[in-house]
């Protein structure tokens, strides 16, 4: 089954919160996390302005395990009808449509994807 782990997810995960245990046994196996392009760059951002610039080539290189979905034309065409249809920001867009292209689940802290077909969406601070 292939998965897109989205930005608050991999930030959870980073953190080491408690609610990040699902993620973390994803991740055990990269080869099934389809990994969005512009979750890369919101990811890496964060963990530069938080961490430093060590810390996000280190937090980038473990994220190129995945299988890294590019922004083609296509996805952004998919990104606009998502995004229209589901009132999502284009970064969501972008995230939400690339899990669609995919056929993968997209898992998330982000409540803006609540509800939607195909997301689990994880509770912060509901962790084992």
């Amino acid at each position: 089954m292939k998965i897109v782990v989205d930005s608050s997810a991999w930030i959870e995960y980073f953190l080491g919160t408690p609610a990040a245990k699902p993620i973390r046994d994803l991740l055990k196996n990269p080869a099934n996390v389809v990994m969005p392009s512009v979750v890369v760059l919101e990811v890496v951002k964060w963990v530069r302005r938080n961490h430093g610039d060590a810390a996000a080539a280190s937090r980038a290189v473990m994220m190129k395990q995945c299988v890294v979905a590019d922004l083609t034309i296509e996805l952004a065409m998919k990104a606009v009808e998502v995004g229209a249809a589901h009132r999502l920001a284009t970064a969501d867009s972008i995230i939400y449509a690339t899990a669609l292209e995919n056929k993968a689940a997209l898992w998330t802290f982000d409540a803006h994807f609540e509800g939607l077909p195909g997301v689990r969406y994880f509770a912060k601070g509901a962790g084992s």
